[in-house]
C-alpha cells in the first residue's frame, strides 16, 4: 500500500527516511568535528604562543643575568684597580726621599793623619735600614744603625781613603729600607699596605743606589 502525503504525493519510504537521517547525523557530526578541530587548533596555537613567550622571557632573563654578571665582574675589576692605585700611592708616599745631591764628607783624623769618607743622610720618619757599598764589583756591608730614627742624622763610614789617591775605591752605596718593627722598635709605628716585604732582611721594600761623590776638601776630626 502506498502512503500518500498531505499534498497528495507519495510519502517517503522508511528506507529513504533512514538514509536522510543518517546523512543528517553525519553532517552534524562533521560540523561538530570541524568545530572541535577549530577549537583545538586555537587552543594549541595559544599554547604555542605561550611557550614561545616563555622561551623569549627565559632568553631575555638569561641575557639580563649575563649582563648583570658582566657588570658585577667589571665592578670587581674597577674596585681592584682603585685599590691597587691607592696601594701604589701609599707606597710612593712612604718611600724614603732620596736627596738629589748626596752628601759626602771627608773627615781628617789629626791623630792618625788618615782621611775617612762618610755618607751623611737623615730621614723624615723612622726606618729599618741595611747598607753596603760596591767596590771593584764586590759588595761589602756598611755600618749603619739598623733603626734610623725620624729626624736623626746618620754618618755612614764608607772607607778610609788611600794616601795619594784622588778618588775613593767605592763607586756606589746601596741602602735597603723597611718600615719599623712593631715587635722591637720603640718609635712611632707605621707600615706600607702595598704587599711588599715589611720585615728587615731579604727583599727590600724601598732602595737607594747612591753614586759615591768625592767632596772637594776634608774637615778635621779631633784626635
Amino acid at each position: 500500500m502506498t502512503v500518500l502525503s498531505l499534498a497528495g504525493q507519495p510519502a517517503p519510504s522508511w528506507t529513504e527516511v533512514g538514509t536522510f537521517l543518517t546523512g543528517a547525523a553525519a553532517f552534524v557530526i562533521s560540523v561538530i568535528a570541524l568545530a572541535v578541530a577549530i577549537w583545538t587548533g586555537k587552543h594549541n596555537r595559544r599554547n604555542a604562543d605561550a611557550a614561545e613567550t616563555s622561551a623569549t622571557a627565559a632568553k631575555d632573563s638569561a641575557a639580563s643575568s649575563g649582563r648583570s654578571a658582566d657588570a658585577a665582574e667589571q665592578a670587581v675589576r674597577s674596585a681592584t684597580e682603585i685599590l691597587d692605585i691607592e696601594k701604589k700611592r701609599q707606597h710612593d708616599a712612604y718611600r724614603p726621599p732620596q736627596p738629589d745631591s748626596p752628601r759626602f764628607e771627608v773627615v781628617l783624623n789629626e791623630r792618625t793623619g788618615q782621611r775617612n769618607l762618610f755618607f751623611v743622610f737623615s730621614m723624615p720618619r723612622s726606618y729599618r735600614v741595611l747598607a753596603d757599598k760596591v767596590e771593584r764589583n764586590a759588595r761589602t756591608p756598611l755600618g749603619v744603625d739598623r733603626l734610623v730614627r725620624a729626624g736623626s742624622t746618620q754618618r755612614v763610614h764608607v772607607e778610609t781613603l788611600v794616601p795619594g789617591r784622588e778618588q775613593p775605591l767605592a763607586s756606589e752605596i746601596h741602602l735597603r729600607f723597611w718600615p719599623p718593627s712593631a715587635e722591637v722598635d720603640e718609635v712611632e709605628l707605621w707600615t706600607c699596605p702595598c704587599g711588599l716585604p715589611t720585615h728587615e732582611g731579604g727583599t727590600a721594600h724601598w732602595e737607594w743606589n747612591v753614586s759615591v761623590v768625592f767632596p772637594p776638601s776634608p774637615s778635621h776630626q779631633p784626635a
